[in-house]
């Protein structure tokens, strides 16, 4: 997927970065070798349906996304919700990190939101920890590195679309590169999320975040 100049400084503007139009090129032209970020979806594409093909983990670091007004998860929380289930099941000695504060435009923490939709959904609460004051992917794997063992062995779990980032940020983390997809709840949305996503790897490229 390559992005117009005009829309990258749209992000770009929206992120607060500040960049001269040679820059921006650059920027652009990343987006055209990033066929080696999708290697980092596709090979993990069919362990969607099969939890147990996923990585072993002693702790699966679940990220939060949208709480609806309702306090339910949105579409694309309740998918990783779903994805934890699936490993917990298949992992009986493992545990999961549920991750993410409250936003303000969230009626309680994603933490709690994923809490009770896991445990309606069969999880053991007793196997489910809160990380529940991380308000984006850095923080939430930064917060929750704070609840983990030594040498404990960890995956991150997120929606395809995010997974590549996620894996990144949890590798500079120090916890390896492990992870989980949990499918795109909405196909229509393919392109705009992916869209977004190459936007904020871009973004973390300049900014010597990769």
């Amino acid at each position: 997927i390559y992005l117009s100049e005009n829309r990258c400084m749209m992000h770009l503007r929206l992120t607060g970065v500040r960049l001269g139009m040679e820059q921006v090129v650059v920027y652009t032209r990343l987006s055209g070798g990033m066929a080696r970020v999708d290697r980092l979806w596709h090979p993990l594409s069919e362990r969607e349906n099969d939890p147990s093909a996923a990585p072993k983990a002693d702790y699966y670091l679940t990220l939060g996304a949208l709480v609806n007004p309702d306090g339910r998860p949105s579409a694309a929380l309740a998918a990783r919700c779903d994805a934890a289930i699936g490993v917990l099941n298949a992992n009986p000695e493992s545990r999961a990190i549920l991750c993410g504060g409250q936003g303000g435009d969230e009626p309680r923490t994603e933490a709690e939101a994923m809490r009770d939709y896991m445990t309606a959904h069969g999880a053991d609460p007793a196997r489910l920890i809160l990380e529940d004051t991380s308000s984006t992917t850095i923080e939430n794997i930064a917060n929750a590195k704070k609840l983990l063992p030594e040498d404990a062995a960890v995956a991150v779990i997120t929606n395809d679309y995010h997974l590549a980032r996620a894996r990144r940020l949890l590798a500079h983390a120090g916890l390896g590169d492990a992870g989980v997809p949990a499918k795109t709840p909405h196909p229509g949305q393919w392109a705009a999320v992916r869209c977004r996503e190459y936007c904020s790897i871009m973004g973390l490229m300049l900014t010597g975040r990769w």
